[in-house]
């Protein structure tokens, strides 16, 4: 889910091409491991992954 320079509207999604902003995608959280986190954000249409991401905290959700 990138913005293209060219194009002043929202950025579109890569699979379905529809309009995907931060308001409307879904996102998935879930601690993978004991202070390890993971957020997928999905396409509200296509349900296509757009980005993923993990870190690592301090601070576990179960503590």
């Amino acid at each position: 889910m990138r913005a293209d320079p060219r194009n002043p509207g929202p950025p579109l999604c890569k699979s379905c091409g529809k309009p995907v902003d931060w308001s409307n995608v879904v996102r998935d959280h879930r601690e993978i491991q004991h202070h390890v986190f993971e957020c997928a954000y999905i396409c509200p249409h296509c349900r296509a992954i757009l980005e993923f991401s993990s870190w690592q905290t301090g601070v576990s959700r179960k503590d």
